[in-house]
């Protein structure tokens, strides 16, 4: 009878024994074994699930035309660029900061605008952005040189979407050829401001020399006009002789 009590004391224990371990031993086990499969677990879910897909076009706010070769920019790090017609795609992986909800720098840059810069908040999935960017350089819309009674008169007629005053200098590269139609020499010279027709448009004249220690002046040229900013445009003429230019506007007097 004593025995019998203690086996079934003993037996007792035991079973306390093997529920307390038995949960300890299927855990090592699952350690053991393959974790995603019996915990669920995705590494490739929780990489994507950190990362943002971002798809928009670049324009230009003035024309509306699209902004080839701009950069997008995304913490500092992370960038693309957009294809000849405005469109860009970028996958962005999120960094800690943004992870965590942080605000991450985001700028958007191409040649001749003004660059555009702001910080935004970034969570996983697909981001529709669009941007107009402001184009920032002056314009050459057109630039002649004419004979006027035989003396060389160079015009351009220049634009600029901050405003006409903002252009701060027009200067011409003028070349001078041998009896080879060789370039010789040059000579740069700064066209005047003469007239100011609209509020985003200067007129500029100058008068180069016909010749230069005895070499003659060529209808080829280079205008390059800067604007405050530092923007500049730049125009290469060349000369037509079976359509020789006229003048812009009326021969001014400075």
């Amino acid at each position: 009878m004593i025995i019998t009590k203690n086996i079934a004391f003993w037996g007792t224990i035991t079973r306390t024994r093997l529920c307390q371990v038995l949960p300890i031993l299927i855990f090592f086990l699952v350690l053991g074994c393959d974790s995603d499969k019996y915990l669920g677990y995705n590494y490739d879910a929780e990489r994507l699930e950190n990362t943002a897909s971002f798809s928009g076009k670049i324009t230009n706010k003035f024309t509306g035309l699209p902004v080839s070769s701009a950069t997008i920019s995304i913490d500092d790090d992370q960038m693309g660029f957009t294809d000849i017609i405005g469109n860009y795609q970028l996958t962005y992986v999120l960094s800690e900061d943004a992870v965590f909800g942080k605000r991450v720098p985001f700028s958007v840059t191409a040649t001749k605008f003004f660059t555009f810069d702001t910080t935004i908040k970034v969570f996983p999935g697909s981001i529709e952005l669009d941007f107009p960017l402001e184009y920032a350089a002056p314009m050459i819309e057109s630039t002649v040189l004419v004979f006027v009674e035989n003396e060389p008169v160079c015009q351009a007629i220049v634009s600029d979407y901050q405003g006409a005053d903002d252009m701060v200098s027009a200067i011409a590269r003028f070349n001078y050829i041998d009896s080879n139609d060789l370039i010789a020499t040059r000579l740069n010279m700064a066209l005047d401001n003469i007239k100011t027709p609209a509020a985003m448009t200067n007129y500029y004249q100058g008068k180069p020399p016909g010749s230069i220690d005895g070499y003659a002046l060529s209808g080829a040229y280079t205008l390059t006009v800067t604007d405050k900013s530092g923007f500049f445009d730049v125009f290469e003429h060349t000369f037509n002789p079976f359509s020789p230019d006229t003048l812009l506007f009326s021969l001014q007097n400075p």
